[in-house]
């Protein structure tokens, strides 16, 4: 996040995401989880990655699990040295641990799928490894 805020509320900031040929701004809601609790998330999920996890979650919107029925997010899958990249409102009301999600939310990735089940394709983007690594050596 570089400290831009929609309409000039502080209670959401842009943040930015930039992944091969996505270069996308989106708001986050800091009500719940402050700008540093969202940077540090998204390091370890990078992190993961690099260390040979298959997939990761950028929560862009952290609300309390317990009132929420779904977060909002980047999902990541590593396949090699290519990660993909898809938007995605991530449905937690069928989980019965839901606080879980802020704490690990990988666990919270959906199988990788390039279409939808009524045969549409799914929009992703698509980064390396070492464009991830560079960022967070930066």
């Amino acid at each position: 996040m570089d400290g831009e805020c929609s309409d000039g509320d502080p209670d959401l900031p842009i943040g930015r995401i930039v992944a091969g040929n996505l270069d996308e701004r989106f708001e986050s809601l800091v009500q719940y989880w402050s700008r540093s609790e969202y940077e540090s998330s998204w390091r370890r999920q990078l992190q993961l990655l690099l260390e040979g996890g298959s997939r990761a979650l950028l929560l862009t919107v952290a609300i309390p699990p317990e009132r929420a029925n779904f977060l909002r997010g980047f999902e990541l899958y590593r396949f090699g040295e290519q990660v993909r990249v898809h938007d995605k409102m991530v449905l937690i009301g069928r989980f019965p641990r839901k606080r879980s999600i802020l704490v690990h939310p990988d666990r919270y990735v959906s199988s990788y799928r390039s279409s939808t089940r009524g045969g549409q394709r799914i929009s992703e983007w698509y980064t390396t490894v070492s464009e991830i690594r560079s960022f967070l050596a930066s």
